[in-house]
């Protein structure tokens, strides 16, 4: 047998036993109303992880979460969006006259870092005393993992983070 032939045979046993487990499925989406956040978590994630509850993480991680393991689930855009609004409301809107946090206010962390992390934990780092040095580093990390920002943006976002975020408090 061709090792061509014996690969494509694996393959097709493999899948018929993720199959037969439940670990990979077929379905389709359900439509309508019947598409629950809950049940999604319940039928998809309880599979494999211990049940959580929505106030386990802040909306960005769940967020994050659901993203990284929308394919490992095999979930379909509807069950995905069911999931999100579930686990990750968005936010309430601020009060007439409320001041957003100093993190919240430079354009490259809003529309970059706080896609994956919740504004108080960037705050408390701020507050922590962290040097440009150590921001450096952590930007460096998250560019790595994917955050979409140049260099110079990295350097100008570590120095605000280092020096202006902290005289705004």
């Amino acid at each position: 047998m061709s090792p061509l032939r014996t690969a494509i045979i694996r393959t097709v046993l493999s899948s018929a036993a993720l199959l037969s487990t439940g670990v990979l499925t077929t379905r389709t989406a359900k439509a309508g109303p019947e598409l629950d956040g809950a049940t999604v978590y319940q039928d998809n994630c309880g599979r494999c992880h211990m049940p959580r509850t929505p106030g386990d993480l802040s909306s960005a991680g769940w967020r994050a979460v659901a993203f990284h393991m929308r394919v490992t689930a095999n979930l379909t855009k509807a069950e995905f969006d069911a999931l999100e609004a579930f686990l990750a409301p968005p936010p309430a809107t601020a009060e007439p006259g409320a001041t957003s946090r100093p993190v919240e206010s430079n354009p490259v962390l809003a529309g970059n870092c706080l896609r994956c992390h919740d504004s108080q934990r960037i705050q408390d780092a701020v507050d922590g005393g962290r040097t440009m040095a150590d921001w450096t580093t952590t930007l460096d990390r998250m560019r790595t993992y994917g955050a979409r920002i140049t260099p110079e943006q990295a350097d100008e976002l570590a120095r605000w983070l280092a020096t202006d975020a902290q005289r705004s408090n």
